[in-house]
């Protein structure tokens, strides 16, 4: 079920083989990113301490919910692609530790409050992209 890309990115990242079989521009109608819109945008930005970009996690994040996967296998997916972006792009420990802290702030907002999202978004469980 879970399908990890080694081409094409910097860091490989585990998801749903539907997400690297969509096409771009149905993966962008139902994953923008890390925040839920427009505002919210503003303070769940897509990227950690110092600008590294968590985006094609949140982006996979948000396909999982969308196509219906286990909420909670989405959410330690989620947390697991940001942790390989994170150690992979940081040198130092100290921003390391910070990043990670965002990063596990992520996980638990998703974890605890993204049921509301969760069942609004997995509207579509008919992905015939495989």
């Amino acid at each position: 079920m879970l399908g990890i890309k080694y081409e094409g990115q910097p860091v490989p990242l585990q998801a749903d083989p539907t997400f690297w079989a969509a096409p771009k521009e149905e993966i962008d109608k139902h994953a923008q990113g890390c925040g839920p819109g427009p505002i919210g945008d503003y303070f769940v930005p897509d990227s950690v301490w110092g600008g590294l970009s968590i985006k094609r996690a949140c982006r996979i994040h948000d396909w999982e919910y969308h196509i219906g996967i286990d909420k909670d296998f989405a959410d330690e997916t989620f947390k697991d692609n940001m942790e390989r972006i994170i150690i992979t792009n940081t040198k130092w420990n100290w921003l390391k530790t910070l990043r990670m802290a965002q990063a596990n702030l992520y996980y638990k907002v998703v974890s605890y409050a993204g049921d509301h999202a969760y069942a609004v978004d997995k509207n579509n469980k008919n992905i015939n992209y495989i």
